[in-house]
């Protein structure tokens, strides 16, 4: 406290010990060298996550190498560099890259393969060494891009006089990445920070979760509450923000001056069959956490 305001320090960095940096050295020299290829190849042999690469009909590929392009259109939207140079690294036509990459690497298809990836890291010895998997962050990337873009929109202060998008990614304490989804670069991240924890479809029991100030707002707040979660964000300046009290005649040592907003405890009551329909809505997927909270937010940025 100084001066009536809220400072909250960064923890100082702790520096690794001699034997831990000996150990650290000693497992990275007994990690392998492999190809990305073969590493999906390997990874799939464990997993199958190929077998959810479905065409909508569910009929069988009649091509004997179904597979082999589906596994090259994969390395080509994962490495982002396109089927067009995916054509001239592998051999295979464009054509049927488009074909495999359109029909079988759907969105729906990838979700389960992703799920099924997350669940299998899950389950590993040394994942439960990070975290119980109950525990998750989330942050997005902007990225520029070319052409017609769906989301895609100008922001001078990161894209020049291109456009861009943001690519938000939900991370689990084990360090498996549960859900992604491209937004528009323009919108608050606190938009959409829910949408993944309610649409999970992995084994992972998400029960607390962290973001940045991008990802919080007041709002986000109290519909975690609501939830039966715990929102956890890392703030900066966190003097500026605005901290609330239920009953305005309760003193609290220290800190009352720092307490400068009150919650209408009569505005919430006369409207709380609402609120338990609208949290009703989120957590049996009627409504996704995005559309309602930008709804909500409307009236305040009009």
């Amino acid at each position: 406290m100084e001066n009536d305001r809220l400072i909250v320090t960064n923890l100082p960095g702790e520096e690794l010990s001699p034997s831990s940096e000996a150990l650290k050295e000693e497992i990275t020299n007994r990690l392998p060298e492999i190809e990305l290829t073969d590493l999906l190849i390997e990874v799939d042999s464990w997993t199958s996550f190929s077998r959810f690469f479905e065409h909508p009909t569910g009929n069988e590929p009649r091509s004997p190498n179904a597979l082999q392009y589906c596994y090259a259109s994969l390395l080509a939207q994962a490495c982002n560099f396109g089927l067009v140079q995916m054509q001239r690294m592998s051999g295979f036509t464009y054509r049927k890259l488009a074909w495999y990459s359109t029909w079988y690497l759907r969105e729906d298809t990838l979700k389960t393969a992703f799920s099924e990836l997350v669940n299998f890291h899950h389950h590993l010895p040394l994942a439960n060494f990070w975290g119980s998997g109950t525990l998750s962050s989330s942050d997005g990337q902007r990225f520029p891009v070319t052409g017609k873009t769906r989301n895609a929109v100008s922001l001078t202060r990161y894209f020049g006089y291109g456009k861009g998008l943001t690519y938000y990614t939900w991370t689990s304490d084990q360090y498996s990445q549960y859900g992604t989804k491209v937004i528009p670069s323009t919108i608050r991240d606190a938009t959409y920070v829910l949408d993944e924890i309610l649409d999970n479809e992995t084994e992972l029991t998400i029960l607390e979760h962290t973001t940045d100030t991008a990802g919080y707002t007041d709002l986000v707040f109290g519909l975690f509450d609501l939830l039966g979660l715990q929102f956890s964000p890392r703030l900066a300046d966190i003097a500026g923000k605005t901290l609330y009290r239920i009953d305005k005649t309760i003193k609290y040592k220290n800190i009352n001056s720092l307490i400068t907003g009150h919650i209408n405890l009569d505005l919430i009551l006369r409207h709380w069959d609402e609120i338990l329909r609208v949290i009703g809505s989120l957590k049996l997927g009627q409504v996704t956490a995005s559309l309602l909270v930008s709804k909500l937010q409307a009236p305040q940025q009009k």
